[in-house]
């Protein structure tokens, strides 16, 4: 028999190792195939980039320095410290270098991660850094809100900035102004922008900067003539390098240097000023170490020799039974903080507080409205001040059908906002209430009643009232806070400044947070912010974020916007409105997964709970609510009644605010422009 001998010739090829160093100074080509080693110094999970397909990503790095790191897209779970062996395609991915990976061997666990790369950053070219683990040093937060989560911080003079990636899972929420020791993570490029990615709390170590306390200022009166001595104590847990006292007296700000006396105090002058200078100061100290602290700013008005300041005590107190204060028809000089602004009713209100508790609170009544006062401030005359905002104002103690104030304003000085907040006085409704045990010490002043039930929905002339189960007080409504009362409602607290009008006594409370109801949170009291806030939205993008921004509530309203309707790329996205519609009543919500919400159709009467989110432009902010539990349908009802307004109504946060999101109607108009982008039209009613 014949033996027949077949001989098979098999080919392969031997992959050769490509070095990081290689891929990412252009020694490979993109879309070549490539093996690469290297320790994992960012696992998945860890980082904020996932591919189309939801696959994470991780980072690697075999060596030190330059060019040395990559960023690896992988479905395969790796950990920190792991060698390992990646095979896959190296890619380009809208400039950022990456291996699309298609086999990954762990070769070992536990190793010795690189040490990162301290780094300045003063940097003039990051790009051999992509992928590298780096750290910064000695840095502050300069923007707390960069879009998409992220956040930037410059070095301690200012002069240069990093932004600071949004992977989430660091608990840290920047605040501007926050300092660091250190920010350490793999080099990040997405949107134009290089970034750090810090892959824990661990990566984020906060600095300690010096603690300026008991700011203070001699004499507590300043007269025309004297000098003004500020004192401070300052501590560290290092050195103070310098303290610097700033003030502006109006003619721009000037810089002093203030001297260790004894211990931790130091003290700065300022040099006396003329009768009726309103002067504003604040002090920044720097430590041996760079970091910094900077004082609230600190308001006075200097006044003639001679003049006092009283006390809203002294002007309040009174044993006598009409209530009548002791210094009726005085003209007086008072220093408090503005508790409700006069931006309600008919603009002729405000409330003034110089302490907490019983007899510091006062209401200040301008006749011909507030905002025609010529108010002095830092910034020249202005015709408006805000909550939280320290005044010196000179009037007429006067009364008034019962309520003791101040009339007849010869001046007043707006000194910025105060250093210290007036707190609410928890109060019950037998104290406060018409006759209370002390309703006559607590006029004017900042008020809370809590635990409480409305007893009353209609008292006639929008009050209402509320009880604790004993005793019932009113509720007033000079200022518009969107609350609809009814019989037996449940409410966790109402806030607000004591009236008295009528024979009877009232709270006011000064905007929708100040009634807070069980339960339920009505949308008005996510949306509507102060219009001292609305009148700085027009140019800072601050100033029109809810007051509950991260807070997780529920909110119920009916839909007017389904789902589906409106474009939300590859998101999902719907608006609900509270049943009584008008200012402040509607909210959208949004989640990039398109799945995230049912079908729901125009009428739909929804309860959903999430967190309150803001989607911030360089310019606003949109307010929304991130959905995180089922949306409960509840029933179909009515639509809210549209509310029709201006066209001129839109042209300023002050006026279009209130309408976002709003079902809204504007009435004979004309089309003055219809060539704008996504088919977008313009529409004028001549206002």
């Amino acid at each position: 028999m014949k033996k027949i001998m077949v001989l098979f010739m098999i080919s392969f090829t031997i992959l050769t190792a490509t070095t990081i160093y290689e891929i990412q100074t252009g020694d490979v080509s993109v879309g070549e195939s490539v093996t690469v080693q290297g320790i994992v110094t960012a696992a998945n999970g860890e980082t904020p980039d996932v591919d189309q397909d939801g696959n994470e990503s991780f980072y690697i790095q075999d060596g030190t320095g330059m060019y040395n790191g990559i960023n690896v897209i992988s479905s395969d779970e790796v950990s920190r410290g792991d060698l390992v062996e990646v095979y896959g395609d190296y890619v380009e991915f809208y400039d950022r270098s990456e291996i699309i990976m298609d086999n990954l061997i762990i070769i070992s666990s536990g190793n010795t991660l690189p040490e990162p790369e301290v780094l300045s950053l003063s940097q003039t070219d990051w790009e051999p850094w992509e992928g590298v683990l780096i750290q910064i040093q000695n840095v502050a937060v300069s923007n707390d809100d960069a879009e998409y989560g992220e956040w930037d911080v410059s070095d301690l003079s200012g002069a240069n900035t990093m932004r600071i990636d949004n992977a989430g899972n660091y608990v840290y929420s920047p605040s501007n102004g926050d300092q660091f020791e250190t920010i350490t993570g793999p080099l990040n490029y997405t949107y134009d922008f290089f970034k750090i990615i810090p892959r824990d709390d661990l990566d984020i170590v906060q600095g300690s900067p010096p603690i300026i306390s008991n700011v203070s200022y001699s004499p507590s009166v300043p007269t025309e003539g004297f000098d003004v001595i500020v004192s401070a104590e300052i501590t560290d847990n290092g050195s103070i390098s310098t303290v610097v006292l700033t003030y502006n007296a109006g003619s721009g700000e000037m810089e002093v240097s203030m001297a260790n006396t004894t211990g931790n105090t130091y003290e700065g002058t300022i040099p006396a000023q003329v009768a009726g200078t309103q002067v504003v100061f604040h002090i920044r100290a720097v430590d041996n170490d760079g970091f910094f602290a900077e004082s609230a700013e600190i308001g006075y008005m200097v006044l003639p020799s001679g003049a006092e300041v009283v006390d809203i005590f002294d002007i309040q107190y009174t044993t006598d039974p009409s209530g009548d204060s002791p210094m009726a028809g005085e003209e007086v000089t008072i220093n408090g903080v503005v508790t409700a602004e006069f931006w309600g009713g008919d603009n002729k209100r405000i409330f003034v507080q110089d302490d907490e508790g019983p007899w510091a609170g006062i209401l200040v009544y301008e006749s011909g409205g507030w905002d025609n006062m010529d108010i002095l401030s830092p910034d020249g005359v202005v015709h408006s001040v805000a909550e939280g905002d320290n005044v010196m104002l000179t009037g007429t103690v006067t009364e008034y059908n019962g309520m003791t104030q101040i009339t007849d304003v010869s001046s007043i000085a707006d000194l910025g906002p105060s250093s210290f907040e007036i707190p609410h006085s928890v109060v019950t409704p037998e104290q406060i209430m018409t006759g209370g045990t002390e309703a006559e010490a607590y006029e004017g002043c900042l008020v809370k009643v809590e635990n409480v039930s409305v007893d009353n929905p209609d008292l006639g002339n929008g009050e209402w009232s509320v009880t604790d189960g004993s005793n019932s007080v009113r509720i007033d409504d000079h200022w518009d806070y969107y609350f609809f009362p009814e019989t037996g409602q449940s409410l966790t607290e109402v806030a607000g400044c004591m009236d008295y009008s009528y024979d009877n006594t009232k709270i006011q409370p000064r905007l929708a947070r100040d009634v807070v109801e069980d339960g339920v949170t009505r949308i008005q009291r996510v949306q509507q912010v102060l219009y001292s806030d609305l009148l700085k939205a027009g140019f800072d993008s601050e100033s029109d974020k809810s007051y509950l921004s991260d807070e997780t509530v529920t909110l119920e309203g009916i839909v007017t916007m389904p789902t589906a309707l409106g474009y939300a790329g590859n998101g999902i996205k719907f608006i609900f409105e509270d049943e009584h519609g008008g200012p402040w009543s509607a909210i959208l919500s949004y989640d990039p997964d398109s799945s995230a919400f049912p079908i729901l159709f125009e009428g739909d009467v929804v309860q959903a709970t999430g967190y309150i989110s803001e989607y911030s432009t360089d310019e606003s902010n949109m307010t929304e609510l991130f959905i995180t539990q089922p949306v409960n349908l509840i029933n179909i009802g009515e639509m809210p009644e549209v509310s029709d307004i201006s066209t001129g109504d839109l042209r300023w946060p002050t006026t279009a605010e209130q309408w976002g999101n709003v079902m809204v109607r504007v009435n004979n108009t004309v089309v003055t422009g219809n060539d704008f982008q996504y088919e977008v039209f313009a529409v004028d009613d001549g206002t």
